[in-house]
């Protein structure tokens, strides 16, 4: 008879990609504890909830994870009084104050008492449903298996102050995609509502910058897992783009900010991360796309 395992309750990022990122430590904790993992984002733990993993509710304010919690009601359990709790997170003075010598996740291990060890990895499980599904939607648009580049725009959202300055420059963001989008189908994403987030540059998005585009509601989170997992590369800002699209082992190219580039940079997966002030940006890319990005086939972590 199997001894009963002791439970713990992660109080798991708001975010994305912090929610991706998490999952390499959740994992390390369900190797010997029955893990609750307070998140708004069940679907993006469906593969360890088949394993264990329970979701409790984390009642965010955000306006996308408050959305999907409602989406995912059915998904969420309460977690037993007296429960041991652990927070998740990569910084020890408050959000507003990161300092990182190293990556976010190994930060996210140091602040549990733990190392981040070779095989903690984040990698994501993509439904065979989802890839199918959001082929053919892809097909519907125009495509016809075209190398394709998911793109992230830049946007504005009021409720995300802490990330202020943390995205490059529009106008070196939109030169470096304009030199190299004849290479790729372009698919732009982006989830927007008016008054709560929007592009910044929408007048060049109209102007075509990409081959098609999932504006407005953007795409449910099963479809923008498959279009990243379906794309050659992820051309992002700093983000959830950032992480996503390694989780799914796609190759990256993110400029950024004022955050420096490593502290997303994942491993075993091709990544460019570019800080200010850009000026060989161009340049960069294009040699990563040849020295990186063509012949990279997705394999094993």
């Amino acid at each position: 008879m199997e001894a009963e395992l002791k439970p713990i309750l992660l109080h798991g990022c708001h975010g994305l990609g912090d929610t991706i990122n998490q999952r390499a430590i959740v994992k390390r904790f369900m190797r010997d504890r029955d893990v609750y993992l307070r998140t708004s984002w069940p679907v993006l733990n469906w593969d360890l909830m088949d394993q264990g993993l329970k979701c409790v509710r984390l009642h965010s304010g955000l306006r996308v994870q408050a959305k999907n919690e409602t989406l995912e009601a059915d998904k969420f359990v309460v977690a037993p009084p007296g429960i041991e709790k652990i927070e998740v997170k990569y910084w020890e003075k408050g959000p507003q104050h990161i300092k990182l010598p190293g990556t976010v996740l190994e930060e996210i291990f140091r602040l549990a008492g733990l190392k981040l060890e070779p095989d903690d990895t984040f990698d994501l499980t993509v439904r065979d449903a989802w890839t199918d599904q959001m082929d053919d939607l892809l097909e519907q648009r125009g495509w016809k298996g075209q190398p394709i580049l998911v793109y992230r725009p830049l946007t504005k959202r009021p409720e995300a102050r802490m990330n202020i300055g943390r995205d490059p420059d529009p106008q070196v963001y939109r030169d470096v995609l304009a030199q190299i989008r004849d290479r790729f189908f372009v698919v732009s994403v982006a989830s927007l509502c008016d008054g709560r987030e929007w592009l910044l540059d929408a007048t060049e998005q109209a102007a075509g910058v990409a081959d098609i585009t999932f504006h407005g509601d953007g795409l449910s989170i099963p479809l923008l897992v498959a279009l990243f997992a379906r794309a050659s590369v992820a051309y992002v800002a700093a983000g959830f783009g950032a992480i996503l699209a390694p989780a799914v082992q796609t190759p990256v190219i993110s400029l950024v900010g004022r955050e420096p580039a490593r502290w997303l940079r994942p491993r075993n997966i091709p990544y460019l991360g570019i800080e200010p002030p850009w000026a060989d940006a161009a340049q960069r890319v294009r040699s990563f796309l040849d020295e990186s990005v063509y012949g990279y086939q997705r394999g094993i972590w």
